[in-house]
This record gives structure tokens, sequence and C-alpha cells, in this order.
């Protein structure tokens, strides 16, 4: 029972908050858990998860059995709470470098930070000019970002160097055949030597097309911790 939000145990229902103990590579990270449950529902199911009868703490309860997060990054997992748990008077957004917000993409994508995916990724935006169109590429398919896949491929259409074998391995061998629209184009009437001299109508559909058949197969994993 409570009166007031005031559990008659003494408890608050709001701010009686329950914390959990992270150990990430050779660091202690020590926070409210509320943040993770809210929202990410892996950490949610985690939690909820009934503790054995034989067990006197769980992971994370305190130092002694921390939750070991393996395979993360310690600065990656500190740039995350910097978004979660702002340590300002007033709660606000962190400034960060576009490199801090992919830390924070990489584990929001990983653990199913939902909102706080679409904030990564709402604020790498902002700074898309600090990759080339291949990188873009490349993280879009690695975090399943349509709209970046979709602009990488038209700003590599668009420019004036040709594609490099190098940045056709990176990006898929399929796009090799886009090449191919510059020199045989219909439109042009006769085959050409010179790829500049089609239309790029052409290569910005072929790569569009492309573009559209990743983006259908794309599929965000859940990750368990």
């Amino acid at each position: 029972m409570s009166l007031f939000g005031i559990n008659l145990s003494g408890r608050h229902h709001d701010y009686y908050l329950e914390t959990v103990v992270f150990k990430v590579e050779q660091s202690l990270f020590r926070v409210p858990r509320y943040q993770f449950e809210r929202h990410s529902d892996i950490f949610a199911d985690m939690f909820t998860v009934p503790q054995p009868a034989d067990s006197a703490q769980s992971d994370g309860s305190d130092d002694e059995i921390p939750l070991k997060l393996e395979g993360i990054k310690a600065l990656d997992f500190q740039r995350l709470l910097q978004v979660l748990y702002p340590l300002t008077a007033i709660p606000k957004t962190p400034e960060m470098l576009p490199t801090g917000w992919l830390s924070v993409l990489k584990l929001a994508t990983l653990w199913h930070f939902l909102e706080i995916r679409n904030l990564a990724i709402e604020k790498l935006t902002l700074h898309a000019g600090w990759l080339g169109s291949i990188e873009r590429i490349l993280l879009a398919k690695q975090y399943d970002v349509s709209a970046w896949l979709r602009s990488g491929y038209t700003d590599l259409a668009r420019r004036k160097e040709p594609i490099s074998l190098e940045e056709a391995a990176k990006i898929g061998w399929e796009l090799k055949l886009v090449g191919r629209p510059r020199c045989r184009s219909t439109n042009c009437g006769r085959r050409q030597s010179h790829p500049q001299s089609c239309p790029r109508t052409n290569i910005e559909l072929s790569i569009l097309g492309v573009c559209s058949r990743q983006n259908s197969s794309g599929q965000t994993r859940r990750t368990r911790p």
C-alpha cells in the first residue's frame, strides 16, 4: 500500500532506485537500473529473471559481484552512460563529437536502446560531412541506417572521381556493375570510352536500385549482454 507516493514500508515507489554494478574491461560502473530497464528490453528481461533460491546475491549487486559486459570497451560504455545519466543539475543531451555518438549508436543498437539509437542517428546525421561516401555506406550497412545508405550511394554516384577497385571491394562487388551504365547506356546512342560521357541519372538509378534491395534485407538483431 502507498499514501501520496510513500510506500508504507518506507520505500518511495519512484525514488527508491535499485542500482547495478557493471564491469567493463577493468572499470566498475555503478548506476541506477531504471534507465536500462526502461530503454532496453534486453536488460529489462535480464533484470526480471528470478534468482536461484540458494543465491544470496545476484550479478551486479555490488563491486564483488559485478555484471560483466564482455567484449565491450569501457570508453564506449562511458559514452552511453553520458546519455542515459547526464551529470548536470538539469538533464540535457550531452555534447559529444561524432566519434562519441558512434559509440552510443554501437551499444544502443547492440542492446536495443531504441530511443537512444534514434537520437544517436539524428546527431550523427547532422555531422554527416565528417564521413566520406564509402565510410557512410559501411556504417549504414553495419547499423542498418537506410538514409545513410541512400545518401552514401548517391554521393558516390555524383562525385567526379571513378570508383576504385579498393572502394568497390569495401562496399560489395555487386557495385562494380554500377560502372557499366556509364559506358553502355542506351541514352548515349553508342558505347562510350570515357565514363563521364554518359548521363549520371543512369548511374544514380543503378546505385539506388542496389540500395533498395539492401535496405529490404536489413534487420537489427537482438543480442544479450
